[in-house]
């Protein structure tokens, strides 16, 4: 069974790190293999079976996995544009329903880039928080800006047709 956590958010920007392969288990056995791949984007957790064998090896599966840090969410592995109809049907289109055809919805590996420009402002942060709870998606990354999109400039007062 595959888990994974956000990584804590960090005080700052850092550069992005290269993926961290750990081995945590099944050292001097066939089987109890566990590995912990680890992201500036996730952790996940790989469990590929139980210990057999000797009393003191099957005695291992009921023991506590020592990386008490990890929160054990399960995985949700979607299709990249699963998630992609999905934050643009339920994100997107609600929260800008002026300017939703100028917000291109991009994902890739389950990161979901917001981009392009709305009339109104006001909803960038909650798009960005509700496509972050939409199930499989990873991280998102929010590039939405007010301004005139394709259609021209803005309405006054944000509210015409686009």
């Amino acid at each position: 069974m595959s888990e994974a956590a956000p990584n804590p958010p960090s005080a700052g920007p850092t550069a992005p790190r290269p993926a961290l392969l750990s081995f945590l288990g099944g050292v001097g056995a066939v089987t109890g293999s566990k590995f912990l791949v680890e992201s500036d984007h996730a952790r996940i957790l790989l469990d590929c079976g139980l210990f057999q064998g000797f009393a003191n090896l099957r005695r291992r599966n009921r023991e506590r996995f020592a990386r008490d840090a990890i929160d054990r969410t399960e995985v949700v592995l979607r299709p990249d544009e699963d998630l992609a109809v999905e934050v643009r049907s339920e994100v997107v289109e609600p929260l800008f329903p002026l300017s939703h055809r100028q917000v291109e919805v991009r994902v890739e590996a389950g990161v979901v880039t917001l981009s392009g420009k709305v009339h109104d402002g006001g909803p960038i942060p909650l798009a960005a928080r509700l496509t972050r709870a939409v199930e499989g998606v990873v991280d998102v990354e929010c590039r939405l800006a007010v301004g005139p999109g394709p259609d021209g400039p803005p309405p006054p007062g944000g509210n015409g047709p686009s």
